[in-house]
């Protein structure tokens, strides 16, 4: 079981940051489950998390500008040819 006061104190220790808990869903295999989002306001960026030794917001923003940079650079290889 996720220990919520872990996000807590997390984000306490992270300012600009939030954590969003939902229990359950709207699909039948989502009865009773917990999803824990955390995101980032400066960087924009956010994460599915099942404690916090997970949350690597960086990491993720870092792998988001990767994916946008792939795009960008695979459309203007299709431009210039």
């Amino acid at each position: 079981m996720t220990d919520l006061n872990e996000f807590v104190e997390w984000s306490r220790n992270n300012p600009c940051c939030s954590v969003k808990i939902r229990v359950g869903g709207y699909e039948k295999e989502d009865a009773g489950k917990v999803k824990v989002w955390v995101y980032d306001t400066q960087l924009n960026t956010g994460q599915f998390v099942s404690s916090v030794e997970e949350i690597n917001l960086e990491g993720a923003y870092r792998e988001d500008m990767e994916r946008k940079k792939r795009e960008v650079d695979k459309y203007f290889q299709g431009v210039m040819n």
